[in-house]
């Protein structure tokens, strides 16, 4: 099962926490505050994971519908096809 973001208000500060059941016993890790660099790295963390299924998502899409998929990658612009094939495209006018 997943884990879940919970928030505790302590003397006015939000402190935060993962929360998870694992054998049957429920289980914490603390994160820490808002500036906390444990807490920003989970977050930067849930926002790839998320990126990361839209695409997937929209790529499944465009090739059940017969069009190419077209994303940056390493500051070129590439267009997929389903059966794999790769090309750069070429930047022509702005």
């Amino acid at each position: 099962m997943g884990k879940t973001l919970s928030r505790k208000t302590i003397n006015g500060h939000d402190y935060y926490y993962l929360v998870w059941r694992e054998e049957g016993k429920l289980r914490t890790e603390y994160l820490g505050g808002e500036d906390s660099s444990k807490f920003r790295n989970y977050l930067l963390g849930m926002a790839g994971e998320e990126r990361d299924e839209m695409f997937k998502r929209a790529r499944r899409e465009c090739f059940e519908a017969g069009t190419s998929v077209v994303f940056a990658e390493e500051n070129s612009i590439v267009r997929e096809y389903r059966n794999g094939h790769r090309e750069k495209v070429e930047r022509r006018g702005i």
